[in-house]
């Protein structure tokens, strides 16, 4: 910090001499935030450390120095008893090493690192510096473990370290390697010689394109002073000698946080199903041959095919659809090359295992598209002959597991083959589903699973495909998944404000009315100059480009082709009237760069796949996120020389009833409004890798505003609302004519009930507390397990005799009873019932509160129960209170609130570990900032709280459960706080048995999980993306 105050930022506390100083100057204007009661322990602590330091260098000798030190510890000691004792004080001696005694003599002291083992230090490989492969070299010399994360191997850069590697390895250090084979880099005989010396390897075989380009060494040792190499070296000789690299060696001492975020990435790296195992064995060495010599992998059934985690997010979506929901016919929505046909495969495998025989048909409309579905079922199946293709001459004779082309069905008597034969029918590209020749085969089998896979579920021609699915789409590919796992190239998005203002075009059926916004759009040349100004400012070679425009209507997307093409940007017009030849020209000619740009209504968002596309135009406002994603994938294929899309999007001032959060939520994921909003503000930190969003400032100010106007609910307009929905004044219907989620409306404190009575419309009695009750029943939103909402269901409608109830339904009852009522004496839970009884708008409103809950189910119900007596239900959510009475945990007549990290129940002997992942320093102490992050589906990374040591009771309840008879349970949130303010709930994750553990006061445990972590909680709780 300077010595005299200069403007600009600060992250520091305020010292009383620089507060003066600041005081000194007028010109200066000061923004402070309160320093609050143990969030300020790291900047406290920086503070102090500069002035212990100043005092230091003050002191003339070492023994001054030690003198003042000790001093300071015993002021300390007296102010913290027990965490810092008087015996803490320092003595004059340094501690170097320590060694087993041996009988001959003594041991000869270990060779330490250039570099002191406390100091971080930035490596250059200048010809003054220290050298990255001279310095791994004596840090591996006194090594424990040693984890090595790099893009390629080369036998170059492996025989500089091979001995010092051979010999850590033979003092029986533990060695693991991550890398690919990416550019064909990586060299099988370094591979083997690490595998021969006793290392465990780990592979992504992906030869296109690399997730991996970190590089990074973590170096372990047992007394706590490792060490990391994070940079731009790869394991090759060039990297660690002769090079201009950069890299910046890391010490636990000074950067703790960041070696333990190595750790953890490293850890999730090496879990990850992407990264598979490499041994000394033939079938790996022939599979890494064939690999990078560009030939097929060999005999197919060597292959084990497993998920991604995003595809398992999307198999457990099934999942839920057909045995919670009860739907066998399910759409699946994902960007062309995304994994669509495996992700089928891995459905199918699973249904068969379950259910068997099942026959197959599985339709497409190209043969090339057949043969290579064929090959993948094959792989995942794990079987060379499964299957028959029906198209381009071949038929089928066993007709039990068909691949065939809509053309070739289309000449089969379908009378000749039972209605039910079939089993499971896939139909890919399921948009051509309103074709005649789909529709004969949809209208007559009726399989027990029908799968529709497709990138593009709108079609231009406006035929809902949604009517085979009960209006509904199963599950929707995240692109940021598919971004972050490399299936996908990033993309650029630029929101440009274009000068228009829209809050005059009519506003028809929940959009902008298209013949209205195309006058708009071309009445005049302003916002097209708008427009060709944003290309050239964020194209390097618009003359170079490959784009999309989408517009709203013929004229519109025939007046831009025209301006385009007066600003010498050749381009064409394909609409839903062009000619087949004409508009496959077009195509042509976009790929090969004979023009730069389509522009279309929409019909190129269907069943186009133009790979080489590297711009999207968005020309006209959507309303609807899966639009916006639909048009978006049109640009996000891999293609030669392509590394990311730009997407430039003209936004207008708009119409208070347009929303910006669906398109915007569509690119982060589905976010909340109020995460959108706060993404704005914050010029979006958090996005897939390579991605970046850029709003011009008119923009952000148009869309703060249309975001703050739809979070801002006033009480008056939502009656008015209800008045006039009249006789179907349902809380479903008033929820979706508002445009409001569950949550949206009762974060507010507010109830349908209190609502209805003020709009006068209401059918019930008032209840004597039904203000108060109605506001608490956002307590109640998170629910989500079945069981659970048919006992409320019925608890609502007045249907339990309490004094017949089970044990486990008493606790359910409370569960309930302490969310929405203040119960002072939980043992009446007669007394209790009654009085939420007494409020029948209340119990009214429950019961279509679970309806809709019902809906919001995510996980498929699972059969493990901790005891019979504990209401609890795997995967679902509960709150902390919720949990206390479920364990029956009753003090003086009211229910526990556990508000401990961990909670031993001494009646069960379960052991509740509270789980809160993305922590903040605003929120918690440093004191309780653990590292907890899920490793993997079966692993989970746990901190015990920060006095526990691994000799303590405390202890011996994590290492020695299973001899102590305790159960300890995982509960795990992704945060305090919900994005609407909610405390937000802890997802049950059930038991967890010991795995291992290090150090203490913290212990860091890794937890084995009993059953696998659902993949969208993975997605939540691993630190590694």
């Amino acid at each position: 910090m300077p010595e005299n105050p200069e403007p600009g930022l600060y992250d520091v506390v305020l010292s009383e001499r620089f507060s003066q100083a600041i005081e000194k100057n007028p010109s200066l204007q000061a923004y402070i935030d309160p320093l609050e009661d143990d969030t300020g322990v790291r900047l406290l602590s920086q503070h102090l450390n500069k002035l212990i330091e100043r005092a230091l260098i003050g002191q003339k000798t070492a023994r001054d120095q030690i003198a003042l030190t000790n001093r300071l510890i015993q002021i300390i000691a007296r102010y913290a008893p027990g965490l810092v004792q008087e015996s803490d004080s320092a003595t004059s001696d340094l501690l170097k090493e320590l060694t087993t005694r041996i009988s001959i003599g003594p041991n000869a002291p270990t060779r330490r690192p250039g570099i002191p083992l406390s100091h971080s230090e930035l490596l250059t490989n200048a010809s003054n510096d220290h050298r990255i492969g001279h310095e791994l070299k004596r840090e591996i010399e006194s090594a424990n473990e040693i984890d090595i994360l790099v893009s390629f191997i080369r036998w170059s850069g492996f025989q500089l370290l091979q001995e010092a590697l051979q010999d850590f390895i033979a003092r029986g250090g533990s060695l693991r390697v991550i890398t690919t084979v990416y550019m064909k880099a990586t060299e099988r005989r370094a591979l083997d010689q690490l595998i021969k010396m006793g290392a465990k390897i780990k592979i992504s075989y992906d030869t296109r394109r690399t997730r991996l380009h970190a590089k990074a060494w973590l170096i372990r040792r047992n007394t706590g002073f490792s060490t990391a190499f994070v940079g731009s070296s790869n394991l090759s000789a060039a990297a660690q000698v002769e090079g201009l690299e950069w890299n910046i060696r890391l010490s636990k001492v000074d950067a703790g946080r960041i070696i333990d975020k190595i750790e953890a990435a490293f850890n999730s790296y090496w879990e990850d199903t992407e990264f598979t195992p490499y041994d000394s064995s033939t079938e790996s060495q022939t599979r890494f041959d064939k690999i990078v010599k560009d030939e097929t992998p060999g005999p197919i059934t060597i292959l084990d095919v497993h998920p991604y985690p995003f595809q398992r997010e999307i198999l457990e979506k099934l999942d839920v659809e057909r045995i919670v929901f009860g739907r066998t016919r399910n759409l699946v929505v994902a960007a062309t090359g995304t994994g669509k046909t495996v992700m089928a495969a891995l459905d199918y495998r699973r249904l068969t295992n379950q259910e068997k025989p099942l026959r197959l048909l599985f339709v497409a409309h190209r043969e090339k598209i057949l043969e290579q579905t064929h090959i993948t079922f094959r792989a995942v199946l794990k079987h060379h002959s499964f299957g028959e293709r029906y198209v381009g001459g071949l038929r089928p004779t066993q007709w039990n597991h068909v691949f065939a082309s809509v053309q070739s069905l289309a000449n089969v008597d379908l009378t000749e083959i039972d209605r039910d034969h079939f089993g499971m029918i896939i139909i890919d590209e399921f948009h051509h589903a309103a074709a005649k020749t789909y529709q004969r085969l949809l209208e007559y089998f009726r399989p027990r699973y029908l799968l529709g896979l497709t990138a593009t579920p709108e079609r231009a021609d406006g035929k809902d495909i949604l009517t085979w699915f009960e209006g509904h789409t199963a599950a929707e590919l995240r692109i940021w998944d598919a971004i972050d796992r490399g299936f996908l190239v990033p993309f650029y998005y630029f929101g440009r404000h274009d000068g228009g203002d829209l809050s005059g075009v009519r506003w028809v059926r929940g959009r902008y009315d298209d013949k209205d916004l195309s006058k708009f759009f071309t009445a005049d040349d302003f916002r097209a100059r708008k427009i060709l100004e944003a290309v050239r400012d964020h194209i390097a070679d618009p003359r170079k480009m490959r784009a999309l425009g989408f517009c709203v209507s013929v004229s519109h997307a025939e007046f831009m082709t025209r301006k385009f093409d007066e600003a010498e940007i050749p381009a064409a017009c394909v609409v839903g009237t062009t000619p087949k030849k004409e508009r496959d020209r077009a195509l042509t000619q976009l790929r090969n760069g004979e023009i730069n740009a389509i522009f279309s209504v929409d019909v190129l968002g269907e069943g186009v796949d133009i790979p080489e596309v590297d711009t999207i135009l968005m020309l006209r406002p959507t309303n609807s996120a899966t639009v916006f994603l639909q048009q978006l994938g049109r640009g996000l294929r891999h293609s030669e020389g392509k590394d990311h899309l730009t997407v430039l999007d003209f936004i207008s001032n708009s119409s208070r009833k347009f929303r910006f959060d669906h398109t915007l939520g569509a690119m982060l994921g589905r976010a909340s409004r109020r995460a959108i909003e706060k993404a704005v503000k914050k010029d979006f930190p958090f996005l897939p890798s390579g991605c970046a969003i850029e709003l011009d400032r008119e923009s952000q100010e148009v869309i703060l505003d249309n975001l703050r106007s739809q979070l801002t609910y006033k009480a008056k307009g939502l009656e008015r609302l209800l008045k006039d929905l009249g006789d179907q004044a349902t809380l479903r219907n008033f929820l979706d004519e508002a445009e409001l989620s569950i949550e949206d409306f009762y974060s507010k404190n507010l109830s349908f009930a209190s609502l209805c009575r003020s709009a006068g419309i209401s059918a019930f009695p008032e209840g004597p507390n039904e203000i108060q009750i109605g506001k608490r029943l956002r307590l109640l939103i998170h629910a989500d397990d079945a069981s659970r909402l048919n006992f409320i269901r019925r608890a609502a409608e007045g249907d339990l005799s309490v004094t017949e109830l089970r044990e486990r339904d008493r606790r359910q009852l409370l569960m309930l009873l302490c969310l929405l009522l203040d119960v002072e004496d939980a043992a009446d839970l007669s007394g209790n019932y009654r009085r939420l009884l007494d409020h029948p708008a209340i119990c009214d409103e429950l019961i279509s509160l679970t309806d809709l809950l019902q809906e919001n189910i995510t996980h498929v119900p699972s059969d493990y129960k901790i005891d019979p007596l504990i209401p609890l239900d795997l995967h679902a959510k509960y709150s902390n209170t919720e949990i206390g009475a479920a364990f029956n945990m009753v003090r003086n007549g009211k229910v526990y609130t556990i508000r401990e990290g961990v909670k031993f129940d001494e009646a069960t002997k379960c052991n509740l570990l509270f789980v809160t992942i993305q922590k903040s320093e605003k929120e918690y102490s440093r004191s309780t900032l653990y590292q907890d992050y899920a490793i993997s589906p079966h692993l989970f990374h746990w901190e015990s709280q920060n006095s526990t040591k691994a000799d303590s009771k405390r202890g011996h309840r994590h290492t020695n459960h299973d001899a102590l008879g305790v159960t300890p349970l995982l509960f795990v949130r992704a945060s305090k706080r919900t994005d609407s303010g909610l405390t937000m709930p802890y997802q049950f994750l059930g038991p967890v048995a010991y795995h291992s553990h290090e150090s203490e006061q913290p212990m860091k445990i890794i937890w084995k999980m009993e059953c696998q972590i659902p993949a969208d909680i993975v997605r939540t709780a691993r630190i590694a993306a």
